[in-house]
């Protein structure tokens, strides 16, 4: 420091000042850091909160939290059983705010069924495949970005007997091109009962190139995932390639197959359908399934998780009476795209298909909204997040706006 270069009693005077701040700071860094232990003792968020008693369970996966730390995982909330609210546990002045109102939102039903709108594509089309159109990427081979390929199929999950039609399109400037010295092969991906690949042939269907596939007369005993290839040209453009993955669980393979039985019955203002199936492979199933009202509006999306013992039975889906209410629903309903496929968690492949069912059941007439419960799910969980996000906010914590990261079943 410079006061070592300061000789004699010079030295020595200001030493002397510089130990008396030296100490003065020190005290006042003392009493800084008692308030601050005294604060944090009796912060709020150490004060316990009554919790209404309600059923926690669930080998449902967690959903996805919606930003940073401050929103829950929902994970012990899959069923719809729980208690009321008699009184919010967010005090006035709070639950306005964004994050709270968010977070209500995304819990507004328990994780085993919620509501179904037109904007819910995931759910509405389960089998339907996402690629889109799209420029051809190899700019080293194509320095003419005028190109785009779609490069697609007519579903993802293949079961039993079901065929697959995998297509391939090509455009220039906007205007269609026939695909030329095209080759498709699919290959079994690591799955269990097959390992041949098969040379498919395509045929030109409009502007397009379309290969049939049902690959079951193929790979009998197999269940996992599918690839298909294809490499492909055009006057013009050098040689491309594009790969295409599905997932297909043979006849063979079939766990469970729906009975076409079906009854219904409130349950605690909530709707219960109880669908028969025919279990060949017990094991974990996860069953689900939507369901509309007599105008044909999406209502409600429900799904169970359950233990299948081998021979028939049946699933209760159960819909959450606060998603009649939120979608203004006439009776009667009715439930369809019924699907499911049994669970082999840790194992590949990780599930094997059931057969969709491609009927639909209505229910009895006589359901009125009165029937159903119109408070938000409840649960000690989610209770205890709201009285975080209070003593938070009591703290100062200032909580920014988030944006929304649904967890892919919210519309």
């Amino acid at each position: 420091m410079g006061e070592r270069q300061i000789e004699g009693a010079r030295y020595r005077q200001l030493r002397g000042v510089h130990s008396r701040k030296l100490l003065l700071i020190v005290i006042v860094l003392g009493f800084a850091a008692a308030l601050l232990v005294r604060y944090l003792r009796g912060k709020p968020g150490d004060q316990r909160v009554e919790q209404s008693p309600a059923v926690e369970h669930s080998d449902e996966p967690a959903r996805r939290a919606t930003h940073e730390d401050w929103v829950a995982i929902e994970a012990s909330d899959d069923g719809v059983e729980g208690d009321e609210v008699d009184e919010d546990p967010v005090s006035a002045g709070y639950d306005d705010h964004p994050s709270i109102r968010q977070y209500r939102a995304i819990t507004r039903y328990p994780i085993s069924t919620r509501r179904l709108t037109a904007e819910s594509s995931d759910l509405l089309h389960p089998n339907k495949r996402h690629e889109r159109r799209q420029p051809v990427p190899d700019a080293r081979d194509n320095a003419d970005r005028a190109w785009e390929v779609l490069y697609t199929a007519d579903r993802y999950f293949v079961r039993g007997e079901e065929p697959i039609s995998i297509s391939l399109a090509l455009w220039h400037e906007g205007e269609p091109v026939i695909p030329t010295g095209v080759v498709m092969v699919a290959t079994p991906l690591g799955g269990s009962g097959a390992d041949e690949q098969l040379l498919l042939s395509a045929e030109r269907v409009g502007s397009e190139l379309r290969a049939p596939l049902v690959p079951n007369e193929h790979w009998p005993g197999y269940v996992g995932e599918l690839e298909v290839t294809a490499t492909f040209s055009a006057p013009g453009l050098q040689e491309q390639s594009g790969r295409l993955s599905f997932y297909f669980t043979a006849d063979d393979r079939i766990p469970a197959r729906f009975t076409g039985q079906f009854s219904d019955d409130g349950r605690s203002g909530d709707l219960a359908i109880d669908v028969g199936v025919d279990v060949e492979t017990a094991g974990t199933y996860r069953i689900e399934a939507n369901l509309f009202d007599r105008n044909g509006q999406p209502v409600a999306w429900a799904q169970s998780e359950t233990n299948l013992d081998r021979g028939t039975g049946d699933v209760s889906l159960v819909f959450y009476g606060l998603a009649f209410h939120d979608a203004s629903a006439v009776a009667p309903y009715t439930l369809r795209q019924l699907r499911g496929y049994r669970l082999r968690r840790g194992d590949s492949p990780h599930r094997e298909d059931m057969p969709t069912y491609d009927g639909e059941y209505e229910t009895s007439a006589r359901y009125s909204l009165a029937d159903f419960r119109s408070a938000e799910h409840a649960s000690p969980h989610k209770e205890r997040m709201l009285q975080r996000y209070r003593d938070a906010m009591e703290r100062g914590v200032v909580l920014t706006e988030p944006e929304f990261v649904g967890d892919g079943r919210q519309p």
